[in-house]
């Protein structure tokens, strides 16, 4: 915060971190909280705050797909958990449009929802 960063980019803070550091102008804050011990909870947390912010979301490298027959059970297990996460966060955002970007074949649990479609890159652009 010292260089001011805030000035050129959106940074995002907890709203409890953002007490601790003396209320930083410049910063939005949030109230979600992502269980750590999940896979890549930054992207999570990167879901959530586009899901409450904006009507249509491309969303690109997220590993939407059913984990591989060829990963460890605990490694299927936790990607499992990580997609769970994803699906919950696009069923509370049901007004948003998500579009998923150059997912070949998506997990089960994303082609039931209507407000979330998968498209490739080239025709989005």
């Amino acid at each position: 915060m010292n260089r001011r960063i805030q000035d050129r980019a959106h940074i995002w803070l907890s709203e409890s971190l953002f007490q601790k550091m003396g209320h930083p102008d410049r910063i939005q804050t949030h109230k979600h909280s992502v269980n750590p011990s999940l896979e890549q909870p930054e992207d999570l947390l990167s879901l959530l705050l586009a899901g409450e912010r904006y009507s249509v979301i491309l969303a690109v490298g997220f590993n939407v797909r059913a984990p591989a027959t060829s990963l460890s059970k605990l490694k299927k297990f936790h990607h499992m958990q990580w997609l769970s996460s994803v699906s919950g966060i696009i069923k509370n955002y049901d007004k948003t449009q998500w579009v998923f970007l150059d997912v070949n074949k998506p997990a089960e649990n994303f082609t039931k929802y209507d407000h979330c479609t998968f498209d490739k890159l080239k025709s989005v652009l």
